[in-house]
């Protein structure tokens, strides 16, 4: 899963103690902490939705994960991108 936006790695470099903002080439080169990015995003970025990605797929809202990792880049207030992302 990738980062986007400094303040993801900053965030995400914060999360599990790692200068992120400042080396974020880490998170390519680097396989634990390309694991750990990943994993912090996926359990705890909840974007606008006010629920991580985990959260959502748990609950069996896949297009709730997709809103909460790209929100209104890909779902635009409705389920058209998550309909496309679906039937890709």
């Amino acid at each position: 899963m990738q980062l986007t936006w400094n303040y993801n790695y900053d965030a995400s470099g914060k999360a599990i103690g790692q200068p992120l903002l400042d080396t974020a080439m880490l998170v390519s080169t680097d396989g634990a902490i390309t694991w750990q990015a990943g994993l912090w995003f996926w359990m705890t970025n909840d974007g606008s939705t006010g629920k991580a990605p985990h959260t959502a797929i748990v609950n069996g809202n896949f297009a709730g994960s997709i809103n909460a990792i790209n929100g209104g880049l890909e779902c635009k207030g409705d389920n058209e991108g998550a309909d496309e992302r679906i039937a890709d």
